[in-house]
């Protein structure tokens, strides 16, 4: 619940709508899950913009995450962002006094 609720604070501070969450119960070895699925099917709607993860890690793994995002923003054109970032974002991000979660575009980042 909480997650939810910082997802949606997110998108509000970002200006985005949160058109809906897509949950996987567990961490297989798949690409192709139902919940990926509805997500890409989500992401042919006309309005979508992008794909709002609390990390990159919500992929899930390495392999899994790198055919997750080839998907997302090959196939789809959406963006990919995350509200926390890795080593790259931290380097990229200007100083700021504010401490909260900030925008990566993950087609920029390092992986």
């Amino acid at each position: 619940m909480a997650l939810t609720d910082a997802l949606a604070e997110y998108c509000r501070d970002h200006e985005l709508v949160l058109g809906g969450l897509f949950i996987e119960r567990d961490r297989g070895t798949c690409t192709r899950t139902a919940a990926f699925t509805g997500l890409l099917d989500a992401l042919a709607l006309p309005d979508a913009y992008a794909v709002v993860l609390p990390a990159a890690s919500h992929l899930g793994p390495r392999p899994i995450a790198t055919e997750r995002k080839r998907q997302i923003t090959g196939s789809t054109g959406a963006r990919l962002l995350l509200m926390r970032g890795g080593m790259a974002a931290r380097r990229r991000a200007k100083p700021s006094r504010e401490h909260g979660p900030h925008l990566e575009l993950v087609q920029d980042a390092e992986t």
